[in-house]
């Protein structure tokens, strides 16, 4: 997770035209480091639990589309192994 706050935080800094100032972005890396130094143990327990899905979070019908007949699911996801997964939120081994 680490990996991807930092390069989260680089595209953010490197795309000057997203209209972020230096501060903005300063307070939004401190944030996450800060949620993640304090949530970290509890996801990386979830993940050793096999409580990590994944999934598509948000899917919805603007993100379908039909390809040959079949249905094809797309968003910005796609590009990143790392971004399409969820956490289980129940105790269910059957999450």
């Amino acid at each position: 997770m680490a990996e991807l706050v930092e390069t989260n935080i680089g595209v953010l800094r490197d795309c000057r035209s997203a209209g972020f100032a230096a501060a903005q972005i300063d307070r939004l890396e401190s944030a996450l480091t800060g949620e993640l130094a304090s949530q970290g143990p509890l996801l990386d327990g979830r993940r050793r639990a096999g409580r990590v899905r994944r999934c598509h979070g948000d899917l919805h019908l603007r993100n379908i589309c039909l390809v040959d007949g079949r249905p094809l699911l797309f968003d910005c996801v796609e590009f990143s192994e790392e971004l399409p997964v969820s956490m289980c939120c129940t105790t269910s081994p059957s999450c």
